[in-house]
């Protein structure tokens, strides 16, 4: 893989978060910005192209930094659905910021394992559906980010314009993305048991049991929030406590399977 291309695609991120951030402040063109997202967009999905098929036709790379790096083109891909208001420049310039961060890891750590066979279609709907579920979710915590930032800027009177209206209206799109997430994530769990051989192997036990857990934990979240009609950060806090618990799960855990315990 050639360098030039995963350096194109870092430094139009870059620029494309610069924008945003100069957008929010009325001295660049949203419009102009939401532009360079979307060059960013394409030239990443050629790069995915490129690296992910660099096993051949019968196989696909789906190693860990592979998959990062396809969730972090799917989250600028539907982020469009809700950076078209100006008001979420910040959040354009996270998904910004987030995607450099991640193609630049995958472009500078390589792994060949694993390797799948596309026939295996079963399997490849259950990575998909995990894919999906983690970048919606991610949407819900760029969300929830955003809404602790203003809440406490706004706490501390450091924010005169914000109205209320629009702190509950982020409140109200981090749960509801987080609702859709969980869904897809139940989805996910369904399909490996279903077409993962033992979803409790040693390599793999420990990763189903995390993701329960964050399961769980968002459950409670999204129980309390529609059922229960509870309001206050605490639900936010124990939302990015899920994320995290399921980012322990999936990428902390095959970082240290591929990289640290196969070298040994």
């Amino acid at each position: 893989m050639q360098l030039w291309l995963p350096l194109l695609v870092i430094s139009i991120y870059l620029i494309t978060g610069t924008a945003f951030f100069a957008s929010a402040k009325a001295k660049f063109s949203y419009l102009w910005a939401m532009a360079l997202l979307f060059l960013a967009c394409q030239l990443h999905a050629f790069l995915l192209i490129k690296t992910v098929s660099a096993g051949g036709n019968a196989v696909i790379n789906l190693s860990i930094f592979n998959v990062v790096s396809i969730f972090a083109w799917t989250l600028s891909c539907l982020s469009f659905f809700w950076l078209r208001r100006p008001e979420m420049a910040l959040g354009g310039v996270m998904i910004s910021l987030i995607n450099a961060v991640l193609v630049f890891i995958s472009a500078l750590l390589h792994s060949s394992k694993p390797f799948l066979h596309a026939s295996n279609e079963g399997l490849v709907w259950h990575i998909l559906l995990s894919i999906a579920a983690w970048t919606v979710l991610s949407i819900a915590l760029i969300h929830s980010v955003l809404y602790l930032y203003f809440f406490n800027r706004l706490k501390k009177k450091q924010l005169r314009n914000l109205k209320m209206t629009a702190l509950a209206y982020l409140e109200r799109l981090s749960m509801y993305y987080t609702l859709i997430g969980w869904a897809i994530l139940m989805f996910a769990l369904l399909s490996g048991w279903m077409f993962v051989n033992n979803l409790f192997a040693q390599h793999l036990w420990h990763k189903t049991v995390l993701t329960m857990c964050a399961a769980a934990v968002y459950a409670w979240v999204l129980w309390s929030y529609y059922a229960k009609r509870r309001r206050s950060t605490l639900l936010i806090y124990w939302s990015l406590t899920a994320y995290g618990i399921l980012l322990t799960g999936y990428v902390v855990s095959n970082v240290i399977l591929q990289f640290i315990i196969t070298k040994g």
